[in-house]
């Protein structure tokens, strides 16, 4: 009880840079301490959250999927250039839910999304994707407009949300604030209100107004969390390349795909081989359970 705003437990990750004004020392706006896992010479860290600084950062994001898809590249001789980006046979392999080692696909719950598809091309992973990427976006959401809606017309990102409202003509200012308010859970939270707050009760008359649809005003409602489809679209395109390798490449999409997941003697395996340590893999939790 004497104490405050202290971290007992916490993951230090190397991957946010706060910008400081000419003349600011770090000590003028947050206390500093000593780095858990120090890299790159970086010993120290901010004790309070980026974002309750109200300074310009910068997030640069680790993504291990890099060096598989540049181990995969070095091993096959491929060219990112020469890998067909709209390979129906790639697509197969989604559509039969073969994606054990897909980074981003090979979920229990990205399959039971995807299970749901009639057809599939990469704008549905994208949106499969987007809405794996939120929360409450297909989870007590979704999944129970799926059945009774066409899948291209769900919310899946926070693009979505903006151009939908700009079609039905809503003012563009209009439209990226309820979009921001609902990437950001506001809308979701002053929905659940008896009596919503007088901006909320805005947005409800400007989306009843442009004719956006009950199901889809409710929807906005459950969102507790918007990705953004940039980044997401890039997830999903390192998901695809990878799917394309294991579809053409098996026996490289293995050796690499264990190298970086499962500590196996792999240079001496064969393909069936690799498949059954893979197999193990998945079946060991770590990759079937990952969601």
């Amino acid at each position: 009880k004497r104490l405050s705003r202290v971290k007992r437990e916490d993951v230090d990750l190397t991957c946010s840079f706060v910008f400081l004004p000419d003349g600011t020392q770090w000590e003028d706006v947050t206390p500093l301490r000593n780095a858990k896992l120090p890299k790159g010479g970086i010993d120290k860290v901010t004790h309070m959250e980026g974002l309750s600084l109200e300074l310009p950062k910068l997030d640069v994001l680790h993504n291990e999927r890099y060096r598989m898809l540049a181990d995969l590249l070095s091993l096959t001789g491929i060219k990112p250039e020469e890998i067909d980006c709209n390979d129906p046979e790639v697509y197969q392999l989604f559509k039969r839910l073969d994606l054990c080692g897909i980074p981003e696909f090979h979920s229990r719950i990205a399959q039971e999304v995807l299970a749901c598809l009639d057809e599939i091309n990469f704008s549905a992973l994208l949106r499969v994707n987007s809405m794996l990427h939120g929360a409450n976006v297909w989870n007590e959401n979704a999944e129970f407009l799926v059945q009774d809606h066409p899948f291209a017309e769900l919310i899946g990102n926070r693009d979505d949300v903006f151009q939908t409202l700009l079609k039905h003509g809503i003012d563009r200012t209009d439209a990226f604030e309820i979009m921001e308010d609902v990437r950001k859970g506001r809308f979701s939270s002053d929905m659940k209100d008896a009596d919503p707050p007088e901006r909320c009760k805005r947005w409800l008359e400007i989306l009843s107004d442009a004719g956006i649809p009950h199901w889809y005003i409710t929807s906005l409602g459950k969102i507790k969390y918007l990705a953004p489809r940039a980044h997401v679209a890039h997830d999903t395109k390192l998901a695809y390349m990878a799917a394309w390798f294991k579809v053409y490449y098996p026996e490289a999409f293995y050796k690499v795909i264990l190298k970086h997941t499962y500590t196996v003697p792999y240079e001496t395996c064969s393909i069936p081989e690799l498949e059954a340590h893979q197999q193990g893999y998945y079946n060991s939790g770590v990759c079937k359970n990952a969601e």
